[in-house]
């Protein structure tokens, strides 16, 4: 009596081990925790693809020159010269530097063209540059020379053209500030940059006119009243990675079919898993965040793809890696409340800097693809 009763256990012992080995039947999901159930889904990205949207950088901090990597910048701003009368002696602008994205310290030539029309600093945008190349800008005016050391840039109007300028407003349209032979981006201050928090100092750009009156000199300063900046590419991303760039617009969209999950289970977590190519970086490889919004439509046309802005997650990639949290898009799309169109990756800081990210896609080897990892729980009575 008490051998059959040893055997008995061992069996129902033995029985209980098997269902453990493989508790779905299936070998695409993993026990990742034994007291509590849970069970892990691998799912692979079904579509994904970067578009460009049109962006507006009128609200920045900065503004940037030069060219760095595949990417151009340069600066629109309009000196406000209203000398005192006399003697036009000279008018000086300044800028104030933030920082050489690359950290170069070589001096860069920047050239002043005169924009021949007028220009909104919150309506240009990147789609805008067929326009500036075609009879938005005028002749050069002048060059100077920026050294990235030095907090300060110091560059003198011509005092033809500030003559002009001072007898009629409508002549006045603004400089473009470029470089052809940077091997750098330059990020200089803008005319919103913050209060210095330690100095209570502000470092927005003006220029000082110098004239001479009865033989005194005497001086006006104006702080310029337009600045934007205009972004741009020399070579077209490759289709190979996914993009998101801050400060020309590049998006991310991602889909992914969701299945298999069984109807009484509780999903725990989700996480979008993106693998970034560092080598396409920039301008550096420093902790970079995104935003995730859920797509609201099926149907839609590049670049025009609808999503929730309310909805909105974050991200962050630090190095080689990036995971965000999904868990409310996922739960959503799993028990019917939102049906899933996909998703749409940006930079949290699209309109106001200059950084950008590249991911593996989908045709990448399969440790680089995009996919989505999912946890959950059984209840009881479905365990075994």
């Amino acid at each position: 009596m008490k051998k059959a009763l040893l055997i008995t256990l061992f069996l129902c012992f033995a029985i209980s081990c098997s269902r453990k080995s493989s508790p779905v039947g299936s070998d695409l999901f993993d026990r990742i925790n034994e007291n509590t159930v849970s069970y892990k889904l691998l799912y692979t990205v079904s579509a994904d693809t970067f578009f460009q949207t049109s962006i507006n950088m009128g609200n920045s901090a900065y503004l940037y020159i030069g060219r760095q990597q595949d990417v151009i910048a340069h600066t629109l701003i309009r000196f406000e010269t209203k000398p005192d009368s006399g003697i036009l002696d000279s008018t000086i602008a300044k800028m104030f530097a933030s920082r050489s994205l690359d950290g170069s310290s070589a001096p860069m030539t920047v050239r002043m063209i005169e924009c021949r029309v007028p220009w909104d600093e919150y309506e240009i945008r990147w789609d805008t540059w067929d326009k500036v190349q075609n009879g938005f800008l005028g002749n050069e005016i002048g060059r100077f020379t920026l050294h990235p050391e030095s907090d300060t840039i110091l560059f003198s109007l011509p005092n033809d053209r500030v003559r002009e300028w001072s007898e009629s407003d409508q002549s006045n349209y603004g400089l473009m500030l470029t470089s052809d032979d940077a091997d750098f981006i330059m990020e200089l201050y803008s005319k919103n940059a913050p209060t210095d928090d330690t100095t209570q100092t502000v470092s927005h750009p003006y220029s000082t006119s110098y004239v001479t009156r009865n033989g005194e000199t005497l001086q006006s300063s104006r702080l310029v009243t337009q600045d934007a900046v205009l972004v741009s590419r020399k070579v077209e991303p490759t289709a190979e990675r996914m993009w998101i760039h801050n400060g020309l617009g590049l998006r991310t969209f991602i889909k992914v079919e969701v299945e298999g999950i069984p109807e009484n289970a509780t999903v725990n977590k989700a996480l979008l898993i993106l693998r970034p190519d560092t080598t396409l970086s920039f301008p550096d490889n420093k902790p970079f965040d995104f935003l995730v919004y859920p797509v609201t439509s099926e149907t839609w046309e590049l670049p025009n793809i609808p999503f929730d802005p309310s909805g909105v997650q974050t991200g962050r990639i630090e190095g080689d890696s990036a995971a965000v949290d999904i868990t409310f898009f996922l739960q959503n799309w799993i028990f019917g409340s939102e049906k899933n169109f996909g998703l749409i990756l940006s930079g949290n800081l699209e309109t106001t800097n200059l950084t950008s990210r590249a991911f593996y896609t989908t045709t990448a080897d399969s440790l680089f693809r995009p996919h989505i990892r999912l946890y959950y729980t059984l209840p009881p009575s479905s365990r075994y």
